[in-house]
């Protein structure tokens, strides 16, 4: 797919590209940058930033992941970018820590301990099992979740480093 002026197939540097250069320098600088913030730390338009997100993604220099219906951006691809994502987010922050700490629990447990909705509890639960973060498993009329093995680690690695 060729983007207007640049392709992956003439072998191109894509930060050869001043603006683009400066958005990646950014979001380097940045991991989990919002496009408005983009747009106003590298003085460049909406659409104009989007564009170079996009090569840039292309190219697999950097991640987009929506939270909460915001884009938020990350340098390169890395497995750990849906944890880091999930990290920089409070309440889902919460949710995974709190989940982390008791091993397993049904939403209404969480709901209880972290004194929140039950309703917002399942949502961040959702996301999380959508990502692999979170699993997710009925037992009768409950459904117990657990953090994903894996994940665990992760989080020890992520928060240690």
């Amino acid at each position: 797919m060729s983007k207007s002026g640049y392709t992956r197939w003439n072998c191109s540097d894509p930060l050869t590209h001043e603006t683009r250069a400066s958005i990646y320098e950014f979001v380097e600088r940045s991991p989990g940058a919002y496009l408005s913030e983009i747009c106003s730390a590298v003085d460049v338009t909406l659409t104009t930033t989007r564009y170079h997100l996009d090569v840039l993604e292309d190219e697999s220099r950097v991640t987009r992941v929506n939270v909460r219906g915001k884009r938020r951006y990350y340098p390169g691809y890395d497995d750990e970018v849906h944890l880091i994502a999930a990290l920089d987010d409070e309440g889902t922050a919460s949710v995974l820590a709190t989940l982390a700490e008791l091993d397993e629990a049904s939403g209404g447990q969480l709901a209880d301990e972290l004194d929140r909705d039950a309703s917002t509890i399942s949502h961040h639960l959702a996301r999380l099992e959508r990502v692999g973060l979170v699993e997710r498993e009925r037992d009768g009329r409950r459904v117990v979740n657990r953090v994903d093995p894996d994940t665990r680690e992760r989080i020890e690695d992520v928060s240690s480093s």
